[in-house]
């Protein structure tokens, strides 16, 4: 069948003769397959489009649509008059428009045309050795500086580049014409890690039109814990500020997780309080489930991936502590969601100062009492030396058989008492000039409530 099909397609092409009955002998088809058979040899109809003479092998490879694609091909190669398309059907459809139809005739000549290899054009510059992606020498760029000629758009191959990173450093939303001589024809790398972000250009539009952007509200906080032979001391100030008023003298920063963990927040009381709410939900609803006890590592992660997933818009910084089958346990965990593993940490607006008492009293295997005196030294520095810190200090002490929350645990800052009179008596001034206005005032509803002073 395959040969057959050789000779109605030699036939079709014209090169075999003039058609006669198919034959499959052996000779006929071996004269097919010959290199020097009409229509496939070096004089043949495929010299003109097929450098080699294996045409039955693509002939087997792609069928007869391929040799009547390739005979139409040729017939237009050497007749361009006859490139012209055929007329389509005129019911129900529209003639084509001349232009359109010399413009396919024209891409189908260039398509079939054998390809001319183009001379090599000369570089505008010598190319520098590669070096790092997307900079001058390298294959990003190679393709800029051989159409540095014409191709750039109007522009040299090194000013070519200078726009598109103009381009580029402008999507990402930074300008580009302003630091460290970007964009001025230097050549010089882009501010891929400058301040002159989005945010800026936005801070000094503002500013030139008399307006601020809000800024974050200053928290002050000092909370501190330490691990001792048996379990973990926890510790934390009182004080609650709002901006510089002191807005509570006796909050509680010491908060609930579980009964075997406790965590003190410093930040925004708001972010402290609905974030410990939560995690402590979260951790009963794992017990419950696995029917243990919570771990303080798994408090932790998920304290940390909560406050990560937010990238630090939640204002907590917190001190998780506990003790559990593992042992005792200490993190401190940022806003952005880092956490830290040590034998004693501090928080807040005043940690240095509770630092720098840690630092030079504490030691190993502390009994309870010296741990439990330690945090309050180091909560009383942070009261002392910090404005945002204040009133009493709140301690709890987790072991493996107890836990003891002592609020307060000790007053820091006690109120005295006032040895002086600060009243003049009466006369002490001159009085210049005495007016006395009486106004009458008629009482239409009078009503009495009573105010809780807890």
């Amino acid at each position: 069948k395959q040969r057959v099909t050789h000779r109605r397609v030699e036939e079709l092409l014209g090169g075999a003769g003039p058609p006669g009955p198919a034959s499959s002998s052996p000779a006929e088809s071996r004269a097919l397959r010959t290199p020097g058979a009409a229509g496939f040899g070096p004089g043949g109809l495929w010299s003109s489009f097929q450098p080699s003479s294996a045409a039955p092998r693509a002939f087997r490879r792609h069928g007869p649509k391929y040799f009547i694609a390739a005979r139409r091909a040729h017939q237009r190669l050497l007749s361009p008059n006859r490139a012209e398309p055929r007329p389509r059907p005129t019911a129900g459809h529209r003639a084509e428009p001349p232009q359109r139809a010399a413009g396919k005739a024209e891409r189908r000549n260039r398509h079939f045309a054998a390809p001319v290899a183009a001379p090599p054009q000369p570089r505008s510059h010598p190319r520098p050795a590669a070096r790092a992606r997307g900079r001058p020498g390298s294959a990003r760029c190679a393709v800029t500086e051989q159409r540095g000629d014409g191709g750039g758009v109007g522009a040299s191959g090194p000013e070519r580049r200078i726009q598109l990173r103009q381009l580029r450093s402008v999507r990402r939303g930074v300008r580009a014409d302003g630091a460290r001589g970007w964009g001025s024809g230097s050549g010089s790398r882009g501010p891929r890690g400058s301040s002159r972000c989005r945010n800026s250009l936005l801070e000094a539009e503002l500013g030139q039109k008399g307006q601020r952007l809000p800024a974050a509200r200053k928290t002050g906080t000092t909370i501190a814990g330490v691990v001792f032979k048996d379990g973990v001391v926890l510790g934390a100030d009182t004080r609650a500020t709002e901006g510089m008023v002191v807005a509570d003298k006796n909050c509680s920063k010491i908060h609930y997780i579980s009964s075997n963990i406790y965590c003190c927040g410093a930040g925004t009381a708001a972010d402290t309080e609905m974030t410990t709410q939560l995690i402590a939900s979260n951790l009963e609803l794992h017990a419950l489930s696995t029917g243990r006890l919570p771990r303080v590592v798994t408090a932790n992660q998920m304290l940390k991936q909560m406050l990560f997933r937010y990238q630090g818009y939640i204002g907590a910084a917190l001190v998780l502590g506990g003790v559990d089958v593992t042992g005792p346990h200490l993190y401190s965990i940022y806003p952005h969601g880092s956490t830290d593993k040590l034998p004693y940490v501090t928080m807040g607006s005043g940690s240095l100062a509770a630092m720098a008492v840690f630092e030079d009293k504490y030691k190993p295997d502390m009994e309870e009492e010296e741990a439990k005196q330690l945090v309050r030294d180091a909560i009383a520095a942070g009261i002392y030396n910090d404005l945002g810190s204040g009133s009493n200090i709140d301690i709890c002490v987790i072991s493996k058989n107890k836990l003891d929350f002592i609020r307060p645990y000790d007053v820091a800052n006690r109120k005295g008492e006032r040895y002086g009179r600060y009243k003049c008596e009466r006369g002490t001034t001159a009085v210049l000039t005495e007016n006395v206005a009486h106004l009458e005032i008629e009482v239409v509803d009078e009503t009495v409530q009573t105010m809780d002073t807890s």
